[in-house]
């Protein structure tokens, strides 16, 4: 059995207004997968105060969504020896901020840096493929779906529906909103 933490980040769970859905969802997945659950802690979502440090710490300023993706790929998913190279300024000052996300993730990755990956993509399948798609199966069996990796493309006319479906269940999952877009295809694009 591999002892494990599940650290939930939510500003709604963490204040006790909302159930930890997708904390639970995590324990059931990995129990099932031979790890022991040891602790569990839900804390406020603090992405911006993230942000802050870095600025503070490098004085880099994100400019856009691209370039905050990039930085959050290096932090979570390199491996833990990263942290003692020179580009890895922004993972040193996650750690310094969140000492103990840090820890929990360094232990999630400690034999296999992929891990972490691994381990969100399945959430992430589950949520689109257990919960979303069955339920747009269920509530109208006749429409067609099909998934490329956290999107769902239907046909015209049914997109709205689709994203509320979406929206609705990564809403009860993550304690906030997300923000979807809904992109159409001609045929070029495909």
């Amino acid at each position: 059995m591999i002892k494990t933490a599940i650290l939930t980040v939510s500003d709604t769970c963490s204040q006790g207004n909302r159930e930890d859905v997708s904390g639970q969802t995590i324990v059931e997945m990995l129990t099932k997968d031979k790890f022991e659950i040891c602790q569990r802690k839900t804390v406020p979502d603090d992405l911006l105060a993230i942000a802050d440090e870095i600025k503070l710490e490098t004085g880099h300023i994100f400019s856009d969504r691209k370039s905050v993706k990039e930085v959050f790929f290096t932090i979570l998913f390199t491996a833990n020896q990263f942290i003692g190279q020179d580009k890895a300024i922004y993972k040193r000052v996650f750690k310094n901020r969140f000492p103990y996300v840090y820890k929990v993730f360094a232990e999630i990755k400690k034999n296999d840096k992929t891990f972490l990956a691994i381990l969100l993509q399945r959430i992430e399948a589950r949520i689109i493929l257990e919960m979303v798609c069955l339920r747009i199966s269920q509530e109208r069996p006749r429409l067609p779906i099909y998934t490329v990796h956290d999107s769902i493309a239907t046909i015209k006319g049914n997109e709205d529906y689709v994203a509320s479906v979406m929206e609705e269940t990564l809403e009860s999952m993550i304690g906030i909103k997300p923000a979807l877009k809904v992109e159409y295809w001609t045929q070029t694009e495909l």
